[in-house]
């Protein structure tokens, strides 16, 4: 064995000496195990004499490490992180420039106020679902700022005011029929007895106080590419604006409707007021429309036309007479075309050109 030079005060040494394990010790504790000691190359492992704790310098590398095994069996590990995995390059995704800004290669971190600023170019995915991207998929904010309700945001002549827009393009087939791609799913439930709660999936209010070109509360459009496109089965729909309401149970009371309309309110309105408006623009090819309303039943339905408050219905039905249309009415008046002398008579029809002719209906004695 070397030999040995001591110069101890408490537990330093001097000058310090070369072990069974080829390594330059410096320091003991008072169980005569090394504390702090080095070699070029790696340290000892699994052996005896060194104190748990005891720090050992590669003095090829410089890099240091600690004993975290025992005085009996060593395990020297890296002090760079003890316990720590990361590389180096993955310790600096946390370099971050900007708290609360992302970027490339960089790990999310929030600002002191909690908030995130997602890269512009960046993909935000969910279960394989893309929430936000610049391509294909376009996630955008108006760059208007958003205004709190009541107080206008700042305006441009010539830029929409768009406080949200969600834009999403597709490309994939799904491989299961009837798979939804959407641009956004907004969904609710009550999962107990909620007597005196709405439930709203989603509620859009337009308050008009001033003269305006439009207003909708609630607006879809749908465009079928003039390259033209076919559904994959007769019953699929390409439909600009869609309600369905499903029954699965029974329903005490109250309506169920897959889409309602009302009118209230005791204002004025000098043009015209409809419940519901549906409307062959004329830049629509003639004859392509089969019907402006379509009712149709797959089973039994107890009406198809059902009015109720007939005293608030003076007309019942008014159409146009343009064309080959007929002007249809109903009331009560002397059917004097068919020389008939009961003062009422039930739908009157006049075709243009023609003479008015009746449909009378009464109950039998």
């Amino acid at each position: 064995m070397a030999r040995k030079q001591w110069l101890s005060v408490g537990e330093l040494t001097h000058e310090g000496f070369t072990n069974k394990d080829a390594v330059a010790c410096y320091t003991k504790d008072t169980s005569e195990n090394v504390t702090k000691c080095s070699k070029a190359g790696t340290p000892p492992s699994a052996t005896t004499g060194y104190a748990v704790g005891c720090e050992f310098t590669n003095t090829s590398t410089g890099e240091k490490y600690v004993n975290t095994g025992t005085a009996t069996s060593c395990t020297f590990t890296s002090m760079a992180v003890v316990g720590m995995t990361a590389s180096a390059t993955e310790l600096n995704y946390l370099d971050i420039t900007t708290l609360g800004t992302g970027a490339a290669s960089k790990a999310v971190v929030l600002d002191g106020s909690g908030n995130y600023t997602w890269p512009a170019a960046g993909i935000l995915t969910h279960s394989g679902r893309v929430f936000c991207n610049t391509a294909p998929v376009d996630y955008t904010h108006s760059s208007l700022s958003v205004g709190v309700y009541g107080t206008p945001v700042v305006d441009t002549a010539v830029v929409d005011n768009i406080a949200f827009a969600v834009n999403m393009s597709t490309a994939t087939n799904k491989t299961v029929a009837d798979t939804s791609c959407m641009a956004a799913f907004i969904g609710v439930r009550n999962t107990a007895a909620t007597v005196n709660n709405k439930l709203q999936g989603l509620l859009a209010s337009t308050t008009v106080g001033y003269n305006c070109y439009d207003a909708y509360a609630v607006q879809g459009h749908i465009g079928i590419a003039a390259a033209g496109m076919s559904t994959t089965n007769a019953n699929a729909h390409l439909t600009g604006l869609s309600g369905k309401a499903t029954l699965t149970g029974a329903v005490g009371q109250g309506w169920v409707s897959g889409v309602l309309a009302i009118v209230e309110g005791a204002g004025a309105v000098t043009g015209l007021c409809h419940v519901i408006a549906a409307q062959v623009e004329a830049t629509c090819t003639d004859s392509v429309v089969d019907a402006v309303l379509f009712l149709g039943a797959d089973a039994i339905a107890t009406t198809a036309i059902k009015c109720d408050g007939g005293e608030h219905l003076p007309a019942f039905l008014d159409m146009n007479a343009m064309g080959n249309s007929g002007f249809v009415t109903s009331g009560g008046t002397d059917c004097t075309a068919s020389a008939a002398t009961d003062p009422s008579y039930t739908i009157k029809v006049i075709v243009p050109g023609g003479a008015a002719g009746y449909i009378r209906v009464w109950a039998a004695a």
